[in-house]
């Protein structure tokens, strides 16, 4: 279904329910975070939604990228999930500014 689900699973070895449950937080946060962006696309603009979006969405990717890098400590699982959790989150908030500003 993606990279982000199969890193979970093959390195961190999150469980099915951790994998549908991080994937969900994504999606929910991009499908409301677009209800937000298209009123501000009509006020501020739409490719300055879109760049401020897609610059969110660069932290979140960054965050996941120091969640692998601090993966092999001895982080406990759960820590690991709730930083996975806040990434996609992050991704999802920045991803649903492009959907409003491009179109």
């Amino acid at each position: 279904r993606g990279l982000l689900p199969s890193w979970t699973r093959d390195t961190l070895g999150f469980s099915g329910r951790q994998r549908d449950t991080f994937q969900a937080i994504y999606s929910f946060t991009k499908g409301r975070s677009q209800f937000v962006t298209g009123l501000a696309s009509d006020h501020f603009g739409r490719w300055t939604v879109a760049a401020v979006g897609l610059n969110i969405s660069v932290l979140g990717l960054a965050g996941l990228f120091l969640v692998s890098i601090f993966a092999e400590s001895s982080a406990s699982n759960d820590s690991i999930f709730l930083a996975v959790s806040v990434g996609s989150f992050t991704v999802g908030l920045g991803t649903g500014a492009p959907v409003c500003g491009i179109y």
